[in-house]
Formats: structure tokens, sequence, C-alpha cells
């Protein structure tokens, strides 16, 4: 097999297998997360319903449980790594779905 169809076949399985992945993690650990009185899908409620509008709460409390694993950063384990840059991306992409301005 031709080496650049090797590179390009392992590039696509880390893809795939990086998506599946992070579903999976988003499935098990974020979705089900319910600790200390802070329950993710509860709180993805109160953000819809309050018109997604709460400064960086819910975005930072959402990076906190990936990154670190708390909802209320700083964890145990630290800051939350691009804890800034998470928001901003966060914001982006509620701008480009029009769910704010």
């Amino acid at each position: 097999m031709h080496i650049l169809c090797i590179k390009m076949f392992y590039c696509h399985f880390l893809l795939i297998s990086c998506a599946q992945y992070s579903l999976f993690y988003w499935v098990e650990s974020l979705q089900s997360y319910n600790v200390g009185g802070w329950n993710y899908i509860d709180e993805l409620h109160k953000f819809v319903d309050n018109g997604i509008s709460d400064g960086n709460k819910f975005i930072d409390a959402v990076s906190g449980i990936v990154n670190r694993g708390c909802h209320n950063p700083p964890c145990a384990s630290g800051g939350v790594d691009g804890a800034h840059e998470r928001a901003q991306n966060f914001d982006k992409v509620l701008k480009v779905f029009d769910l704010i301005s």
C-alpha cells in the first residue's frame, strides 16, 4: 500500500475514533453529571429557558467538568485550561446559530 494511503487511513481512523470517544464521553460523563446540587440537564434547561444569557456561568461550569472534573472551577486539580478561549468559542458557536447577537 502506498505510504500516502496508509497515512490517510490512519488519520481517518483517528478522527472517527476521536469523534466516537467524544460522543461517548459527552453522554457518559457530561450529560449524566450530577454533583453537589449541579445537574447538567437541569442547568442546560435553565440556560436555555433564561434566554441563553448568564455571562459565562454555564460554559465555565461545563468547561470545568470536561477539563477538571468539577462544575465550579478552580477545581482541586487546578483551573480550567483555556477558560477564556473556551468561553469565546462558545459565544462564536451561539452567534453562528443566531442564538445571541
